[in-house]
């Protein structure tokens, strides 16, 4: 299942640049609604927090984190999400572009893709756009959320992934971990 992941990455990353983290101090206004015991994960210039019954994961194959749930369906996939960092620095993209790129490669690489929603929305932090689809992978029905945000030279994208028969409550959770993260630049 990871190969959905895996792929994910690679468009992205081969779509817009390098991994990379820099940029002046920023400290976010958004205000998080998370249980308080759910755990924190800090690393660099973000931190998200999640469920205790999840688990954290660094560097799985070029994301960032991997942030997993641990009450599995099967031992090969759960609900998870995880971030990838491409740094877009003098490359002229900005969040429509890296949108409509994403989309496009999306498109092309997925399994019986199907776009839900498409839209921009704003937060403590500023714009971000956020995508839903459907699509196949592994005889696996899947539905993707994922957040662009950009922020100083970086490009953060933020991708729920849960089996469509679980996405009322795995877009619940899901969105509630997402909304807890933090970038300071």
């Amino acid at each position: 299942m990871k190969k959905i992941i895996i792929l994910l990455t690679a468009v992205i990353l081969a779509s817009c640049g390098q991994t990379g983290n820099k940029g002046a101090e920023h400290i976010s206004t958004k205000v998080i609604l998370v249980p308080p015991d759910w755990g924190i994960f800090q690393w660099d210039n973000y931190s998200i927090q999640y469920p205790r019954e999840w688990e954290v994961t660094r560097d799985e194959k070029g994301c960032a984190f991997f942030v997993s749930c641990t009450n599995r369906r099967d031992s090969n996939f759960g609900e998870n999400i995880n971030l990838v960092i491409t740094n877009v620095k003098d490359s002229g993209v900005n969040l429509a572009r890296l949108t409509a790129v994403s989309l496009a490669k999306i498109k092309d690489q997925m399994s019986d893709f199907n776009l839900i929603s498409n839209k921009t929305l704003t937060d403590g932090d500023g714009d971000y756009q956020q995508i839903i689809f459907t699509c196949t992978s592994s005889s696996l029905n899947l539905i993707l959320e994922q957040w662009y945000r950009i922020v100083g030279d970086n490009a953060y994208i933020l991708t729920l992934t849960a089996f469509k028969e679980k996405w009322g409550k795995g877009q619940q959770i899901g969105e509630q971990i997402m909304s807890s993260f933090i970038v300071k630049n």
